[in-house]
């Protein structure tokens, strides 16, 4: 299992300059780390420069950029901007080494009245083809999440591949994102196991409304109005013994990106937690595969 975690979820890494990074990394036993363009932006740093100083820190500590992560509004953002955006993003993630590029096509965590989807699908492939023109001159894969309400059902992904058409091009899979639209990880991950490139690892607890306090800042709604809130991986409701067997079963060997979050999030002990909870059921869901001679 080669194993990550997003940098943002050590929150002294955006709080304090003098935090090491690497070393924090180097001491739990990730094996690679995961910038967001956020992060730069908190810690006041431009990115690519930002990028550069990461990149000198990480490889004397013998740790890799799994993948550099940038949210998106392109239903809001006019074309030729989104289009800059994207190709600054990629230059920076080729300053970190990265083979992985993930950015989201339309954040809508907050409120379930989204857009029409088929009036904007083509536009999403259109920049999402952009930038794997561009990304693929530096061998840089994108991968797109389901992340939100708009893009998060397998149809609606599914499509976006069809419709970009490039090899270069994937799925991100975030394993609890898919409750957003109250559809099962385990069915999301069947659906499009062959082409998921990059894992981001959560765990999220659910929970109806009406058994939650409604001053609660730390719950998200989903689209039949149930909540939810990220947890410890392991602490949750996601079958990740399941999910796991899937991608080692498709022939999955990318990174398995920690984002811890929750009451837990900027916790160092809740990263850690995650962590070994993470690599437990990794090596459950392998042995279950090997007793059952599915693999050797």
């Amino acid at each position: 299992m080669k194993t990550s975690t997003f940098l943002a979820s050590y929150g002294e890494y955006i709080t304090n300059r003098d935090f090491d990074i690497a070393g924090a990394l180097k001491r739990e036993g990730f094996d690679a780390g995961e910038p967001d363009h956020y992060s730069f932006v908190r810690r006041e740093e431009d990115p690519v420069e930002g990028a550069k100083k990461l990149r000198e820190s990480l490889d004397k500590a013998g740790i890799v950029s799994s993948c550099y992560s940038r949210g998106m509004t392109m239903i809001d953002t006019p074309r030729e901007e989104s289009i800059a955006r994207l190709k600054a993003s990629i230059d920076v993630c080729d300053i970190l080494g990265s083979k992985i590029f993930h950015h989201t096509l339309q954040n809508t965590f907050h409120n379930p009245r989204i857009p029409l989807w088929q009036k904007h699908v083509d536009l999403f492939a259109e920049l999402c083809r952009e930038a794997a023109y561009y990304a693929g001159e530096k061998g840089i894969t994108c991968v797109y999440e389901d992340q939100g309400f708009l893009v998060n059902t397998p149809d609606r992904l599914g499509e976006i591949l069809v419709k970009v058409d490039m090899k270069n091009t994937g799925i991100c899979l975030d394993t609890g994102n898919s409750l957003f639209h109250e559809i099962d990880p385990i069915e999301f991950v069947q659906v499009l196991a062959p082409y998921i490139k990059h894992v981001h690892v959560k765990d999220y607890i659910k929970k109806p409304f009406d058994k939650v306090p409604s001053n609660s800042p730390s719950w998200y709604r989903t689209s039949a109005n149930n909540l939810l809130r990220p947890t410890i991986v392991g602490h949750g409701i996601i079958d990740f013994e399941s999910i796991f067997a899937t991608l080692i079963l498709a022939g999955y060997d990318g990174y398995f990106s920690l984002e811890s979050g929750g009451i837990e999030y900027n916790n160092i002990k809740g990263v850690s937690e995650s962590l070994e909870n993470m690599k437990w059921l990794y090596n459950k869901a392998k042995d279950g595969l090997i007793a059952r001679g599915w693999i050797k």
